[in-house]
């Protein structure tokens, strides 16, 4: 697997068209709190603008992922006033392997909602029974009594809760690490996530299970988000890795 880390400096597109296949996972989203990503696909290297379709997500204020159903092309711009990263990453095994090392910022945007600031897709028939994720994120936030917390889900935005940090007040930056056990049936997933301790070792909440979709079947994304209680407060993800075992 590689990974190819792209900045889109402030107010352009990324020069030429970028190549991707259904074997690519692609994030992108600001860099910076108030930035805005779009990203545009298309089948046809040769096709002008017209010929790029946009994503689903229109001009975003938070990162996001795409996966293409075909081989084709890739345009992101940034904009809001501020440079957007891409992240693309590789699939090409089904043993164990590092899927995404991301060590560039992504923003989330000013808003009290839930919102991604990480994001992967695995497309179907890559995961194996069995196997087990390792999502490990390194979060920077501005150091004030604001509630923030830090989650991670399955199945995208409003998937299951996989694991949740505990209160992120009062602190500069957080770095998290949640094992996801995939079971042999093919459908079951538990997190190793120790609910509101924040991290391994001794919790009172059960293990989280997401057991609703075929994750051999089934594209499944896995989101990084965070939730603040002040809309414009900084949280921002300066890196993730996540491995296959």
């Amino acid at each position: 697997m590689s990974t190819t880390v792209i900045n889109v400096p402030s107010g352009t597109t990324t020069p030429g068209i970028i190549a991707v296949t259904p074997l690519t996972s692609i994030l992108a989203g600001p860099a910076v709190l108030g930035g805005t990503t779009s990203l545009a696909f298309s089948p046809n290297p040769s096709g002008p603008t017209a010929n790029f379709l946009p994503w689903s997500f229109g001009a975003s204020a938070n990162p996001q992922s795409f996966r293409p159903l075909t081989n084709g092309y890739i345009q992101v711009t940034a904009g809001g006033g501020q440079a957007s990263n891409v992240v693309l990453a590789d699939i090409n095994n089904l043993t164990s392997d590092t899927l995404i090392n991301s060590t560039v910022t992504l923003a989330s945007a000013s808003s009290t909602s839930e919102q991604v600031i990480g994001s992967f897709r695995m497309p179907p028939g890559f995961l194996q029974l069995n196997a087990r994720l390792r999502i490990c994120a390194q979060i920077a936030m501005v150091n004030n009594a604001n509630a923030k917390t830090a989650q991670i889900r399955v199945n995208g935005l409003g998937g299951t809760l996989m694991f949740q940090s505990p209160a992120l007040a009062s602190n500069a930056n957080y770095v998290l690490q949640c094992d996801i056990m995939l079971r042999g049936d093919g459908v079951s997933q538990i997190s190793s996530g120790a609910g509101a301790t924040g991290g391994w070792g001794l919790s009172t909440t059960a293990y989280p299970t997401f057991s609703t979709v075929n994750y051999q079947q089934n594209e499944i994304e896995y989101v990084v988000t965070v939730t603040k209680a002040t809309a414009g407060d900084l949280m921002t993800l300066e890196g993730m890795t996540i491995e296959l075992f």
